[in-house]
């Protein structure tokens, strides 16, 4: 699967409206949304791979900084969810982030950058 055509903020739009759909989960309710997505079951199982790849670096990192006693923590995988799964606006990821607008961008940014890296669609010059 070829990934590398694609922009990270395209296909994680995408992935945020093919998550949605609960298909996989046994769920017969109704989906939250107007799910209709292009992408594939292959691409959006690799997505949500690297979202939980970056949900457990959150993790081990909050856990470091817990350690060092250090109380910075950016919540990159909280902020893809809510920007992209919940379809929050920045306003509201900032909100739900207790931050600012520029701060929860940022953040956003962060992990857009984290899931590039992790489903290889960075470019090499």
């Amino acid at each position: 699967m070829n990934l590398s055509n694609y922009d990270v903020v395209e296909l994680l739009k995408e992935w945020g409206a093919w998550s949605s759909t609960g298909i996989g989960k046994g769920s017969l309710e109704t989906p939250l949304y107007d799910n209709s997505h292009w992408i594939s079951d292959d691409i959006g199982l690799a997505i949500d791979s690297a979202v939980g790849k970056l949900r457990l670096a959150d993790e081990s990192k909050k856990r470091l900084d817990a350690s060092r006693k250090i109380k910075r923590h950016s919540p990159r995988y909280a902020a893809i969810t809510f920007y992209y799964k919940r379809r929050y606006n920045i306003p509201m990821v900032a909100n739900a982030l207790k931050c600012g607008d520029d701060k929860a961008a940022l953040i956003l940014k962060s992990g857009e950058a984290f899931i590039e890296s992790a489903l290889g669609l960075h470019e090499v010059a």
